[in-house]
């Protein structure tokens, strides 16, 4: 490889090893028009082999990344494909079922402030310098951009035939047009051999499609004929498209084949040559299914082996053939509930968000027994079709099978008044649906009889009303015309109130001692509160028991305090009875202790500055002190490091009113520490 003339400014390595983001700026020189600042991206498989010819990425920018080149130059992250590679760590590699694979190089020029659009010196630089300094292919070199970078796409080929020539492909998205002067004509494109994916939305609010549509119409009456250039008409998306869905599209989310593996699929060497028509490829043309199961069969159908000899498949396009095709149902999927529809083959797709009859696999869900034909047509870059038929025949070989039935999860209700009504939706299906016979929802003999069913001997219904609490059981039975049946039962739980509901429960150390707290805002039948502790969080021992409060209010709050914690870790939680004996666990919570440790503050009452010695051998690392008045508000705060068993510190608390202040010394394990002092 030849030296780079050029100053390097910094280099950034990210993501999987030899990755490399590399910034550079070329000065203006003597003769040039500009000076020159970009990033260069190598994917991390670049110097695995040095025999290996990279395609290239030149990624255009729009208006609102502009700079000089150097210390504006990280706008170019801001969007686009500079965007995934600097935020989402993106590496550049795809792959594309016809066998194509590859890694990218890219270049992130940036567009000086004093050019109103894309000077195709930009991209000719670019060019010029990847071959000189990097391991490309010079037949696989794109351009691609959005906004005013995707006029500045169409600019360069449009240019002349001759830069025309030295692009493989360009994927303009959201793209202003081409300026006005006399210099850059579409046709060029065309001559060059440019294959073409232009990409707008219908409700772009910035820049209408009609300016794309007026390029693409210039590339397609340019004689001889030109690549048929790929028109993408997404009719929502606005302007945003190319960083909502089109540029992070790396793992085919919206599109199949993505701009990605489209360019994968781009050489030169294939331009002026005898087009090979792609193959259609479904596997096994065949598929025979003996049902052995009662509910649906559910069969993906792909087209992804399908491939092409000399370019990239752009279109895949499934068709119903024959069969009932009522009885076929999509699977993950928006629509379940609605049979497939087959007219729905616009490409692109409508929606981006879901896929239609164009995507490469359908995934289909059979509803009856049958023989079922579907066809797959594929296209290609230069609109050469292949197709093939898919076949999936479904039997049971006469042999009859129970329906299914199901009434989903079992469903649990809280003890809230609102909470008493459950809507039932079973699903029952049989084969041979026609023999299936009636049906109904029954109680279990010990349920109380004042559950409702809204539509009896209906399988979707609403259960109500579920007040007093229990558990309750309903079944569904199905039985087809050769008496083979099945049931599925649901349980429905109302829970009752809870004896006791905690407003919070906490504790702290002060002076040696652990108190805890806790309050309560409903009281039922409670008979008494047992006080656990712990030196591990797993054994726990009474400590003391507290009686409930006789407090007149709703809200009732208790505290205990413990004058003998452990060194170390204290595990605390409370155990409450009810009346009749039953118990309920809180939740556990942690005060660690330092065993011996003395903290002494001075003097007292303080002027204007508290002084402190913490001691402790078991102390180590960052304390963090607070000061708070008696409302609990933070006066003053410091971090300060203990290394040694004894430190002596201070705080400057000039101004302090006069009143009754808290010290409070902790850790972020959890130790903790409250001295009082007046002011």
């Amino acid at each position: 490889m030849k030296p780079a003339l050029l100053t390097l400014l910094l280099v950034v390595s990210f993501g999987i090893a030899r990755s490399q983001l590399v910034p550079h700026y070329i000065p203006q020189a003597p003769g040039d028009t500009m000076a020159l600042g970009f990033y260069s991206y190598t994917p991390p498989d670049y110097n695995n082999n040095p025999a290996n010819k990279f395609p290239v990425i030149i990624a255009l920018s729009g208006a609102g990344e502009k700079g000089n080149g150097t210390t504006d130059l990280d706008k170019v992250f801001t969007s686009g494909i500079g965007y995934l590679l600097k935020t989402k760590k993106a590496t550049m590699q795809f792959s594309y079922p016809n066998g194509v694979h590859g890694s990218f190089v890219v270049l992130l020029p940036q567009l000086d402030p004093k050019y109103l659009n894309w000077a195709p010196g930009y991209v000719g630089r670019m060019i010029s310098w990847a071959k000189a300094n990097l391991n490309i292919d010079p037949d696989r070199i794109f351009i691609t951009g959005y906004s005013l970078g995707g006029g500045g796409t169409w600019i360069y080929p449009a240019s002349g035939k001759d830069s025309a020539m030295r692009i493989a492909g360009i994927v303009p998205v959201s793209a202003s047009g081409l300026p006005a002067a006399n210099a850059f004509d579409s046709c060029n494109i065309g001559k060059g051999g440019t294959a073409v994916w232009a990409i707008h939305t219908s409700d772009d609010n910035q820049i209408p499609t009609t300016t794309t549509s007026k390029i693409v119409n210039g590339v397609n009456a340019c004689l001889p004929a030109p690549i048929t250039p790929i028109q993408t008409w997404y009719p929502i998306g606005n302007h945003q498209i190319y960083d909502l869905k089109i540029f992070p599209d790396t793992a085919n989310q919206y599109a199949y084949p993505n701009i990605y593996q489209w360019m994968l699929g781009v050489n030169r060497k294939n331009v002026g040559t005898a087009n090979q028509a792609p193959i259609a490829n479904v596997g096994a043309t065949d598929t025979t299914v003996v049902v052995t199961t009662s509910y649906h069969y559910r069969k993906t159908i792909t087209g992804v082996l399908s491939t092409d000899p000399n370019d990239v498949i752009i279109k895949y396009l499934w068709s119903w053939v024959s069969g009932d095709k009522t009885k076929i149902y999509p699977f993950n999927s928006p629509v379940y509930y609605l049979p497939v529809d087959f007219n729905n083959t616009s490409w692109p797709r409508n929606d981006l968000d879901y896929r239609n009859m164009t995507w490469p696999d359908q995934n289909f869900e059979f509803t009856a027994l049958g023989t079922y034909v579907f066809n797959l047509t594929v296209t290609d870059m230069f609109g050469a079709t292949s197709s093939v038929n898919k076949t999936v025949r479904l039997t049971n070989n006469s042999v009859n099978t129970a329906p299914y039935v199901s009434l989903g999860n079992n469903v649990t209700l809280t003890a809230t008044a609102s909470d008493t009504s459950v809507n039932i939706s079973a699903t029952v299906f049989d084969w041979e649906t026609a023999n299936l016979s009636a049906f109904s929802l029954t109680p279990d003999g010990a349920n109380p009889t004042t559950v409702k069913n809204d539509v009896p001997g209906w399988y979707q219904t609403k259960l109500h009303p579920f007040i007093t609490p229990g558990v309750y059981k309903f079944t569904l039975t199905a039985t087809d015309g050769q008496g083979l049946s099945n049931s599925s039962t649901i349980t429905i739980t109302k829970q009752a109130p809870l004896p006791v509901t905690y407003l919070y429960f906490n504790g702290a150390n002060n002076d040696g001692k652990n108190i805890l707290k806790w309050a309560t805002s409903k009281e039922l039948n409670n008979d008494h509160f047992d006080v656990l502790k712990s030196d591990d969080g797993v054994n726990f021992s009474t400590v003391v028991t507290i009686p409930p409060s006789t407090a007149a209010t709703e809200t009732k709050e208790y505290t205990f305090t413990d004058i003998s914690p452990f060194p170390g870790n204290n595990y605390y939680r409370l155990a409450q009875y009810d009346i009749d004996g039953t118990k309920k666990l809180s939740e556990i919570i942690n005060i660690r202790n330092a065993g011996n440790t003395v903290i002494a503050t001075y003097p007292n009452p303080i002027k204007d500055q508290l002084y402190f010695t913490l001691k402790s051998s078991e102390i180590k690392g960052v304390v963090k002190a607070r000061v708070l008045d008696a409302s609990g508000k933070v006066v003053k705060q410091m971090n300060f490091e203990k290394s040694t068993s004894v430190s002596n510190q201070s705080i400057q608390l000039p101004g302090l009113q006069s009143g009754i202040y808290i010290l409070e010394l902790s850790q972020d394990n959890g130790w903790q520490s409250v001295h009082r002092f007046v002011k």
